[in-house]
């Protein structure tokens, strides 16, 4: 998963590359690799050929470095999301998208039952958008 010590897809893709099966493939978590200054463009470029699922939330940008951001609903932060469902649709993924709002670990944000049916609200709209383009 781009997260962690491997928030940068272009280090995921490092690790794949040493294991060259099509049973072992990537997560992309759409906030993390926008922390480590990569577009949603590079992203795919290095890691879309082997994903396995598409994790998404937003998040606003409040400060410099890879720690100045703030987790949001859906479509009111900085995270290009809806670029990266974009790039996903063109390029044929046929996985499942997922959406996490990670209120455990941060207790300040939005009550899921609030923020998860906006979440999927959106995804709907913008899904039908992508697909009309």
């Amino acid at each position: 998963e781009t997260h962690d010590s491997f928030l940068a897809s272009a280090t995921v893709a490092e690790l794949l590359a040493l294991v060259p099966s099509p049973w072992v493939g990537a997560v992309w978590d759409s906030h993390h690799p926008g922390r480590a200054g990569e577009s949603a463009g590079q992203v795919y470029a290095n890691i879309g050929s082997r994903l396995c699922l598409a994790q998404v939330k937003d998040a606003a940008r409040i400060g410099t470095g890879p720690d100045g951001w703030r987790l949001v609903p859906l479509g009111e932060g900085d995270v290009p999301v809806r670029d990266m469902l974009g790039l996903l649709v063109r390029g044929g993924y046929g996985g499942w998208v997922s959406v996490e709002w990670e209120k455990r670990w941060h207790p300040e944000i939005g009550e899921p039952e609030t923020a998860l049916p906006q979440h999927l609200r959106l995804l709907r709209a913008w899904m039908t958008e992508l697909g009309d383009e």
